[in-house]
């Protein structure tokens, strides 16, 4: 079950008059008494004081003279060490510095309680998809389906069956010639989808139903190559590049 904790800590007892949406902090600096901090967006979805400047807007102030003041500050410096999003109430005035809002309170969310570390990743390694939030295994090797969190913070979940494509032990390339020469053939299913990491620069590739092609010879894996006495018949000769949707030109990734 999915759950988001919020832990929330008041500073002055007045009413709010603008809330910032939650966001990651960028930066923590103490001037005296008074905690300057700058959230991760440089353009907030609220509509600043008025005392606040233009360059300001997602800038605010913390005072360290009261006891909730202390204790918004010790949440703000775990948000900042773990990468929570933050989301800040204001005052409506400049109070503790020209320019930028008095915060009135801040609040802390937590990630999702699910303990779960890995993530989906697309085929180039970098573009994260979501997290992962369980396995699903069915019948049949092909039926293997992850559910995961497309968004660290929201609740909304995507289903993936990575396992669309079948990788190859070794790609067998024949040839119409013996000792390797002439036309290329591959005996391998029409419209399948398949991977080998060492063909193709490691991208996923489908076969090309073509007519059936008389093949002398076969090139192995480790480089030798394999005459035949008769004429061998792989029905497929040549192959394309695909892109899957979630994955993109290459398989997904799956890593913390």
């Amino acid at each position: 079950m999915l759950k988001k904790a919020t832990i929330l800590a008041c500073g002055l007892a007045i009413a709010p008059q603008v809330i910032a949406a939650p966001q990651p902090i960028e930066q923590l600096k103490i001037a005296g008494d008074v905690v300057h901090i700058t959230l991760a967006q440089t353009t907030n979805p609220r509509t600043p004081a008025a005392c606040v400047s233009p360059d300001n807007a997602s800038k605010w102030t913390l005072s360290l003279n009261t006891a909730s003041g202390k204790a918004s500050y010790a949440l703000l410096v775990n948000a900042f060490e773990k990468e929570k999003q933050v989301e800040i109430e204001g005052t409506g005035d400049c109070t503790d510095h020209p320019g930028v809002e008095r915060a009135y309170a801040v609040s802390v969310q937590q990630k999702h309680g699910d303990e779960s570390v890995l993530y989906l990743y697309k085929g180039d390694g970098v573009t994260k998809l979501g997290r992962i939030l369980k396995w699903e295994t069915g019948e049949r090797w092909e039926q293997l389906h992850l559910v995961y969190l497309n968004d660290e913070y929201g609740y909304h979940v995507d289903s993936f069956y990575p396992r669309n494509y079948r990788k190859l032990p070794t790609v067998p390339t024949y040839f119409t010639e013996k000792d390797c020469k002439g036309t290329k053939a591959f005996n391998m299913q029409a419209g399948r989808v398949y991977f080998h990491p060492d063909y193709n620069d490691g991208q996923l590739f489908q076969v090309i139903e073509g007519a059936v092609t008389s093949t002398s010879s076969e090139l192995h894996q480790d480089g030798r190559c394999l005459n035949y006495r008769w004429g061998h018949y792989p029905s497929i000769s040549q192959t394309r590049l695909v892109s899957d949707r979630t994955c993109g030109s290459a398989p997904c990734i799956i890593k913390p």
